[in-house]
Order: C-alpha cells, then sequence, then structure tokens
C-alpha cells in the first residue's frame, strides 16, 4: 500500500509542497527555505530576504541620501539619543546606521519621515520592532 501525499504551501516562498503524509505535524517550509532558515546552505538567501526585497519593491521608495537624514538629525541617535560618531564606519557598533522607525516589515515605507539617524548597536539590537515613537513631521 502506497502512503498517502499531503501538499502545502512553504511559507516562507509559496511554493507547493508534496511529501508522503505523516503523523504529526507538516513543516512549515521547503527544504531549500529550512536549510537556507538554519544557514546550512549558502547557495540559498537567507530566510526572508526576497520577502523583504518584494516588500520594498512594491512599496513608493523616496530617494534621498543617507547624509541627508544624518544632517537633519544632528547626528544624533533617534534611539538612545546620543551623539553618533560621523568617522566610525561599519562593523564598528558605534557606527553611524539609518533606522526605519516603523519597520518595512510591518508596512513601514522607506521616506524621510520614517526613517532617523542610529548607532549601528542601536538600530541592530531594536529588531523589527517598532517603538511608542511617534513619527515627526517633516517640513
Amino acid at each position: 500500500m502506497r502512503p498517502l501525499l499531503e501538499r502545502w504551501s512553504c511559507g516562507n516562498c509559496g511554493v507547493e509542497v508534496t511529501r508522503p503524509s505523516t503523523k504529526g505535524q507538516r513543516p512549515k517550509w521547503c527544504k531549500a527555505c529550512a536549510a537556507a532558515r538554519v544557514g546550512h546552505d549558502p547557495a540559498v538567501k537567507k530566510f526572508g530576504d526576497h520577502v523583504r526585497r518584494e516588500r520594498i519593491k512594491r512599496a513608493t521608495i523616496e530617494k534621498f541620501a543617507d547624509t541627508e537624514i544624518f544632517e537633519r538629525d544632528g547626528w544624533r541617535c533617534g534611539i538612545c539619543g546620543r551623539k553618533v560618531n560621523r568617522r566610525l564606519k561599519h562593523p564598528d557598533p558605534k557606527s553611524v546606521s539609518l533606522d526605519h522607525v516603523v519597520p518595512l516589515s510591518h508596512g513601514g515605507l522607506h521616506e524621510r519621515a520614517n526613517v532617523r539617524c542610529s548607532h549601528l548597536v542601536c538600530n541592530v539590537s531594536r529588531g523589527n520592532r517598532g517603538g511608542p515613537e511617534q513619527l515627526r513631521l517633516v517640513g
């Protein structure tokens, strides 16, 4: 007797996957996405990378220079409030970084009103959690 096949769509890339039915919970991702998620397959893009890029493509993107935002904010971190040293370069934890107040992954747009100057370490530790900050009106 042949085992029953079950089908589902990968939660990351949407590809339809077929496999023999098992008792228990089915995986959320196809093999390629699962491997990329845990970092086993360097040939496959990082988990979620292409999803983020697709969101950005569909969004209206305002073009501006990062230094324009840093100057606007007076080279002061919008997260911790301390000055950012403009001479430090990436990957120094205190180097300058562009932070989205409402993260792109939560529907925020890449526009002047939604970005601010920050330390790299502050931005990374904040992750994609939106804060209670109100967006500043620029203009």
